[in-house]
């Protein structure tokens, strides 16, 4: 973590920080080995920490855990040493790191947390971490993480209950790269996310940037979101002040959209269907390689290919159908744009 950062986040609790005047240094150091822990749960409750989470073949959770400070003097330094902890124990099933920390109030001074972490990829992972850097290798057990205030790296997350999803909620964070998750939940706040690939995967994005590149089976909202799809072969879309761009559409997608944008570059061959309800919003479809058409338009401005038949009822309302393809387009739209290329 930067130490910029973790002064900042400290100052909202109160500590006065003069980084630049800090001149001694200190640390303190916990390290524990837990065996047989292969099918353990790590409970992890930190702030102002960094985490580092990788694997190993050992059925062994080896914690190693450093906390550093800066003071402006030796006491100010052993001061500031003593308000800070990292608690490493072992409840039933859990293992458990645990971050304490007291008598926040100080006058200068900066403070670093770093815990390594070295364990099996069949453990599970129960995580609340505020106001640090997180990075996780990967994890097969029932996986919760909560990370507020700072960043998440997670390779794989490959926990594959129905019943029991990987769940990831994730607010102010920046960046949130994520690979690989077979089943999922996740809730995006204030945040800025790029996922490389989903089974399934049931997404909220609000007043945050999300980037899913491949997907089985997305369901997303989007509130006041900006999301970037890649190649989606079901995608189930609402959203109200937010723009959806799909860059390939493989069997079927169901979207509902207020105030905002859609933008599909492609509809493979196979895709079976798409459904579209809008309201003043900006609909662009491109890359139709079999499709028909059907749809009711109302107040909306329309830039439409040739092959798509227009029959006005009146002024504003216009249905439209047309084509013979495999991908049959439904379309319902009032007061907005609708775009549609070969």
């Amino acid at each position: 973590m930067k130490t910029l950062k973790i002064l900042v986040a400290l100052s909202l609790f109160g500590l006065v920080i003069q980084p630049l005047s800090a001149q001694v240094e200190l640390n303190k150091k916990r390290s524990k080995s837990f065996d047989d822990a292969l099918n353990s749960t790590l409970v992890v409750n930190t702030e102002f920490a960094d985490i580092n989470l990788v694997n190993h073949t050992k059925s062994s959770i080896d914690i190693n855990a450093e906390i550093r400070v800066k003071g402006e003097d030796k006491a100010s330094a052993e001061k500031l040493l003593k308000n800070y902890d990292v608690i490493l124990e072992k409840e039933g099933n859990e293992i458990r790191i645990e971050t304490k920390t007291k008598n926040l109030i100080n006058k200068g001074g900066s403070i670093e947390i770093l815990i390594n972490v070295k364990a099996p990829a069949n453990i599970g992972l129960d995580m609340n971490a505020g106001y640090g850097d997180v990075n996780i290798a990967e994890i097969h057990g029932e996986t919760n993480i909560n990370v507020k205030y700072g960043s998440l790296k997670a390779a794989k997350l490959l926990h594959d209950g129905k019943d029991k999803p990987v769940k990831l909620n994730v607010q102010y964070c920046e960046p949130v790269t994520i690979g690989i998750v077979k089943n999922a939940e996740l809730n995006l706040e204030y945040s800025k996310l790029k996922m490389t690939a989903a089974g399934v995967l049931k997404a909220h994005v609000k007043y945050a940037e999300a980037e899913f590149k491949n997907a089985v089976k997305l369901v997303v909202k989007g509130e006041y979101g900006s999301i970037q799809l890649g190649k989606i072969s079901i995608l189930q879309a609402e959203g109200k002040f937010s723009n959806f761009i799909l860059n390939a559409l493989k069997k079927r997608a169901d979207i509902d959209m207020e105030y905002g944008g859609i933008v599909v570059s492609k509809i493979l061959k196979s895709a079976e269907s798409v459904d579209i309800n809008a309201e003043y919003t900006t609909v662009s479809l491109a890359g139709l390689e079999s499709t028909r058409l059907k749809g009711e338009a109302r107040h909306t401005e329309l830039q439409l290919p040739g092959w798509v038949n227009i029959d006005s009822s009146s002024f504003m309302e216009k249905t439209l159908s047309g084509g013979e393809g495999n991908t049959l387009i439904n379309l319902e739209m009032k007061y907005g744009n609708l775009t549609i290329t070969e």
